[in-house]
């Protein structure tokens, strides 16, 4: 790992979600699927080389200025905060949902 990247860590709630965000569109589109899946890899690395040039998220479900939020599709995205050299993922969020619903296991 090169001295300027951040360690990045996805929650199990993270991980779960993204599981059933990409097993519900394998039912319809195996390549959505796939795609949906390659995205979140490629978020992955972007955030362990910067964080910072991303938008905060402002969910009025969430504490104001302290998450950030990375697209990873048109309709979905990573909820996060930045934590020194860390990055925590905490939520992938299927944005076609109201933010109330979204944000609940």
């Amino acid at each position: 790992m090169a001295k300027d990247e951040y360690t990045v860590i996805v929650s199990t709630a993270a991980r779960e979600a993204l599981h059933r965000h990409v097993e519900f569109l394998a039912r319809v589109s195996i390549p959505a699927a796939k795609r949906l899946s390659a995205s979140f890899r490629k978020e992955l690395q972007k955030l362990a080389k910067d964080p910072y040039p991303y938008t905060n998220e402002d969910s009025p479900a969430l504490p104001p200025n302290t998450y950030k939020k990375a697209f990873i599709s048109q309709w979905h995205k990573l909820v996060f905060l930045i934590d020194k050299k860390y990055v925590f993922i905490d939520y992938v969020v299927d944005c076609r949902q109201s933010d109330e619903k979204s944000y609940k296991n």
